[in-house]
């Protein structure tokens, strides 16, 4: 049985490069984005489902993860891809535009990672990988939110490796 991939923000950069470096090393590929109906590559490679999501729709979230699961019968890694950058001056920024770059960023991840937690729990095993950005680590001018969106990614763990076997959880 080959192993699946879910990957956020699949539509371009990192996303899109790393569905289709599964995809060519035999895996399985759910591959979500905000348009899938816009994608014009990844559509035409075996193996490879794309799914609507925005990470901030708790609902497209688990939809995405049912219709993957439905088609490949697992998740065995999330790759955390999907962020966007909101530059500019920080007193520039209206109230909404703070709101939707942690929304996206923070807790968009962290949404989709409690999703697919429960499918890994079932599974006893996966794997899940959190895209940060040099941006988490040093902040630069005019990207304060971004920087302090992708700060709190880095506190957040990249890389969960699962084993539940040998756990007792509650």
């Amino acid at each position: 049985m080959k192993n699946t991939v879910f990957i956020t923000g699949a539509s371009s950069g990192l996303g899109k490069a790393s569905a289709k470096l599964f995809q060519q090393n035999g895996w399985n590929v759910i591959a979500a984005m905000r348009s899938p109906e816009n994608e014009n590559e990844l559509n035409l490679l075996e193996n490879v489902l794309l799914v609507k999501l925005d990470v901030t729709d708790p609902q497209q979230i688990q939809e995405a993860i049912t219709k993957g699961t439905e088609t490949f019968g697992s998740i065995d890694v999330l790759s955390n891809s999907a962020g966007y950058g909101l530059m500019g001056v920080f007193e520039s920024s209206s109230p909404e535009q703070i709101q939707k770059q942690f929304e996206v960023n923070v807790f968009g991840l962290m949404n989709a990672t409690k999703a697919v937690l429960q499918i890994m729990r079932a599974q006893k095993k996966g794997t899940i990988i959190n895209i940060s950005s040099f941006g988490g680590i040093t902040a630069g001018p005019f990207a304060s939110l971004y920087n302090s969106s992708k700060f709190a990614v880095e506190g957040f763990p990249k890389l969960y490796i699962l084993k539940f076997l040998h756990l007792e959880l509650t």
